[in-house]
């Protein structure tokens, strides 16, 4: 009987060792260089991240007017005729990932009519299946100089796992539709490496070998 539970317990073992785990990974822009990302594709923290058109990478002078601020960088998207400010994200290894959520804000100090009232994502699972939820500013923005949160935190809702790509959009706007993005709070799931697996296999193949002896015995 002791044997028995001892087989069960490295079976256990061995069992939660070899199982995906998740990594968690927050993109906060930090390694992208400030002020003009010339480039439509970049990658950050195992991500690749694609614009239709050129962005900011900013949190440092943005010009004038001035932005809006956290303390850190952030990307602005800024630069879209009118529904056409959005960019995507996903896995540089093309696996599944778990988006939780973001921190949003505003484009440029006083150029509200440039300003996004919405954010739209839609993100499509390894599945094939489609998930948006919508996301409202609240409009407060008084950049680096002012006394106000510019930024808002949101939290998506639990269906936004396992997911392919995510594609962030904004609309309501009268001119470009500008917002800014920080703190994108993902999780991607670690497959286990093939020794992992083999060993599983081998320490299967090893308490089984040993059950059927003991049988024999018997």
């Amino acid at each position: 009987m002791r044997f028995s539970l001892a087989t069960l317990t490295l079976f256990i073992l061995l069992t939660v060792t070899a199982s995906p785990s998740a990594n968690a990974s927050l993109i906060t822009f930090e390694d992208i260089p400030a002020m003009n990302i010339s480039e439509s594709t970049f990658t950050e923290a195992g991500y690749v991240f694609e614009m239709n058109k050129k962005a900011l990478s900013t949190g440092e002078d943005c010009g004038i007017p001035t932005c809006v601020d956290n303390g850190s960088k952030y990307l602005l998207i800024n630069y879209f005729p009118t529904g056409e400010s959005f960019f995507s994200f996903a896995r540089t290894d093309g696996l599944g990932f778990d988006f939780f959520g973001f921190d949003l804000g505003e484009g440029q100090v006083n150029r509200a009519n440039n300003w996004a009232a919405t954010i739209e994502i839609s993100a499509v699972t390894m599945t094939g299946e489609t998930i948006n939820q919508s996301f409202n500013l609240d409009h407060i923005n008084d950049g680096d100089a002012g006394i106000f949160e510019d930024f808002q935190t949101f939290t998506t809702n639990n269906d936004f796992t396992n997911l392919a790509f995510v594609v962030v959009n904004g609309f309501g706007a009268q001119d470009r539709n500008s917002y800014s993005v920080d703190n994108i709070q993902l999780s991607s799931v670690t497959v286990p490496e093939p020794a992992s697996i083999f060993l599983l296999l081998l320490a299967l193949l090893f308490v089984f070998g040993n059950r059927i002896t003991s049988f024999k015995k018997s």
